[in-house]
């Protein structure tokens, strides 16, 4: 009495994934995100020691005797992370200066300020200016973001 129609199922397209496919592409999504993730960490890591570098640097008291010698121990800590050892420990003064410039784009450190700090720095008993030390800081906050290994 009571008559059923048949269902009627719609054809399949032939755009329709399998259950196999759908699997690949979440395996495929997944290994992607993985590989992006580990690349953002390695560069983290691989950058540690500038972002070390540049909390001691805040650290540093501008109006304090030997601050610029604190700067310049903070500056070769950080070249001594990125280069060898013979080609960086050796240096000092303008030789130091001028290396730490070739190893950016764009020197940091102007000739003004190289002559200046180099002479406050290896001199016995030169008091340091205020505005020495944080030129010498803001140059040495650029290097230290932005120096080439």
């Amino acid at each position: 009495m009571n008559k059923t129609l048949p269902i009627i199922e719609p054809e399949l397209s032939g755009l329709s994934l399998s259950v196999t496919a759908m699997w690949l592409i979440a395996a495929v999504v997944v290994v992607v995100i993985v590989i992006i993730v580990s690349s953002f960490w390695y560069v983290r890591k691989k950058n540690a020691f500038r972002r070390k570098a540049l909390q001691e640097l805040e650290l540093i008291d501008v109006n304090q005797n030997g601050a610029l010698t604190q700067i310049n121990t903070i500056l070769k800590w950080t070249a001594l992370q990125s280069f060898p050892r013979k080609e960086v420990a050796a240096l000092f003064g303008e030789e130091w200066f001028n290396w730490m410039n070739s190893r950016t784009k764009s020197g940091f450190f102007s000739r003004d300020l190289i002559q200046e700090v180099s002479a406050r720095l290896y001199a016995s008993s030169t008091e340091d200016c205020v505005e020495v030390v944080e030129q010498f800081k803001s140059a040495s906050a650029e290097f230290i973001r932005h120096h080439g290994v």
